[in-house]
């Protein structure tokens, strides 16, 4: 059984905004030969690729297009309980303002390659260079792909198994939806904020996930909290710390360090994991990312004064949602990061951009916001 390894390419800033030379040589690459189109039924999907089925599920935003009956089977129900959760939790924008979400399951290789003549064309609608053949190449070879906006997440069936394409599945609706969040076209989003979300939701809507690793860093054999961790890029065959299940494990772990240090070290505070790298992140990072995130879209701790009361207080447990929480901040700092203003923003300003937005409006510093964090974890945390 293969491994299935994601392939992450993120598209650059749209033509219309980019400089006159690269908006010609962009024009002057040749399309693979397209349909008009993106198929919105199954049956024309199938002719096109020349598939005999292909199932459509689909709601405002998202579409779930699958070849194989019983990979349908185990997706349908997991990835609708995704999305619902997805949209609960990052309302914004509405589902019918920006372009669907499309997971796309097809069985072999040919048909991976095969679908850039029906993606090319939305990508043209929307003004954006398509993905280069390149994309379709690895995604076919390695077991999957996702690209940023037009938001897709091209998976590999065949020769796979049905609960690591589930895991993926779940996994990169996350990261495309928070991406969709947090910046106008999808662009420039923090690592950890993606990483976290989709951890969020496999977390809530995956019963039996499997560890995934989308990162090279992270992809070393090494030693973490006492467990052996070695794994290639895609599933992590036997690292128990990378498992979401363990998650809160480890972050418990984590926090009993912090509490036997009297100095917290700059490199593990939350404002440096918003500001880490593709290149940079690290087995350990998935947890964090994940607690961290869950962290800033808990509705029910506060912040400011009131986290710093709230952690005052042994007795403080988490109520109804107050006016001015987590949640609310981080979707506000996020309505504002989806202006024009910042089309460009690379994940590395727009990342302190997200900092400097918190700061000002939760009246936090970066010691103040992990000082919230750890009481949180102590406080928040999901035991399982």
């Amino acid at each position: 059984m293969s491994r299935l390894r994601p392939v992450i390419l993120r598209p650059r800033p749209p033509l219309g905004i980019l400089p006159a030379g690269l908006l010609l040589a962009a024009a002057a690459a040749p399309l693979p030969a397209a349909q008009a189109l993106h198929p919105s039924e199954d049956a024309a999907f199938a002719q096109a690729l020349g598939l005999r089925e292909v199932a459509l599920r689909a709601e405002p935003g998202l579409e779930l297009w699958v070849e194989e009956p019983k990979t349908l089977k185990v997706l349908e129900e997991p990835v609708a309980v995704a999305w619902k959760e997805a949209l609960a939790i990052l309302p914004e924008p509405a589902p019918d303002t920006v372009p669907p979400i499309r997971i796309v399951v097809l069985a072999e290789e040919d048909s991976i390659r095969a679908y850039a003549r029906l993606f090319a064309p939305e990508c043209a609608r929307l003004g954006i260079a398509p993905p280069p053949e390149r994309f379709y190449d690895d995604a076919a070879r390695l077991g999957s792909g996702r690209w940023s906006y037009p938001p897709l997440c091209l998976i590999r069936s065949a020769r796979t198994s049905s609960q690591l394409v589930l895991t993926r599945a779940v996994h990169d609706l996350g990261a495309l939806r928070i991406s969709l969040a947090a910046s106008e076209q999808a662009y420039g989003v923090p690592e950890f904020l993606v990483e976290g979300f989709a951890g969020m939701l496999v977390r809530r809507a995956v019963k039996k996930p499997t560890a995934l690793v989308s990162h090279q860093g992270a992809a070393l054999k090494e030693t973490l909290h006492g467990y052996g961790v070695f794994a290639g890029i895609g599933e992590a065959m036997n690292d128990a710390s990378n498992h979401p299940g363990n998650w809160p494990t480890v972050m418990r772990t984590a926090a009993r360090a912090w509490d036997r240090k009297k100095v917290i070290d700059p490199d593990e505070r939350i404002d440096a994991l918003l500001l880490r790298t593709p290149e940079e992140f690290s087995r350990a990072d998935y947890a964090y990312s994940w607690a961290v995130t869950e962290f800033l879209l808990d509705d029910r701790y506060p912040v400011g004064e009131e986290a710093a009361a709230a952690a005052a207080d042994r007795k403080w447990k988490p109520g109804e949602p107050p006016e001015r929480n987590r949640r609310a901040m981080l979707l506000a700092v996020f309505r504002t990061m989806r202006h024009p203003n910042y089309r460009l923003a690379d994940a590395g300003v727009r990342a302190r951009l997200i900092l400097d937005f918190l700061a000002r409006d939760c009246g936090e510093d970066a010691d103040s916001l992990h000082a919230a964090f750890r009481h949180w974890l102590a406080t928040g945390l999901p035991k399982r």
